[in-house]
Formats: structure tokens, C-alpha cells, sequence
């Protein structure tokens, strides 16, 4: 946990959404949740971007990643038809 001064570092810091009165307290709980379970980063099941989502909405999603393995299991496909 830092101060957003800190976390920032003089940089800006856009707001992509923000959360509701009504979904703060599960978005609070499931930090807590984080905190104590203390994942190990994982690039394609538990990066920042699944993070980021699994604590706004509860569930662990990164739309890079699953773009990313459609477009390399398109191109596996074509490789194995030609």
C-alpha cells in the first residue's frame, strides 16, 4: 500500500474507471483477499492487467493476453494446413 503521490511518482495517473458506492465494499473485500493470498505473478493467468479486473468485477480477465493467443493459435492453424 502506498500514497498516490508516491505511486504516481510525479507522473499522471489516468483513471480508466472508477469504482461505484454500491461495488466498493466486494472490490474492498477482494483486496483484502489479494493481500493475504499474495499470488505470484503470472503472464498469462494472473498478470496486472487480470489483476486489475478480477478486482473491479471479480473475475481474472486480460483482453492483450487473449488476443494475443487467438492471434498465435491462428497462426499455428495455418501452419499446420500448409
Amino acid at each position: 500500500m502506498t500514497s498516490f503521490q508516491e505511486f504516481s511518482s510525479g507522473q499522471p495517473v489516468y483513471v480508466e474507471k472508477r469504482i461505484s458506492s454500491v461495488d466498493l465494499p466486494a472490490v474492498r473485500r477482494r483486496l483484502r483477499t489479494a493481500l493475504q493470498e499474495q499470488r505470484q505473478y503470472d503472464v498469462l493467468q494472473w498478470n496486472c492487467e487480470s489483476f486489475v479486473h478480477w478486482l473491479v468485477n471479480g473475475k481474472a480477465e486480460s483482453p492483450q493476453i487473449s488476443v494475443w493467443l487467438l492471434v498465435l493459435g491462428g497462426l499455428l492453424a495455418l501452419r499446420v494446413a500448409t
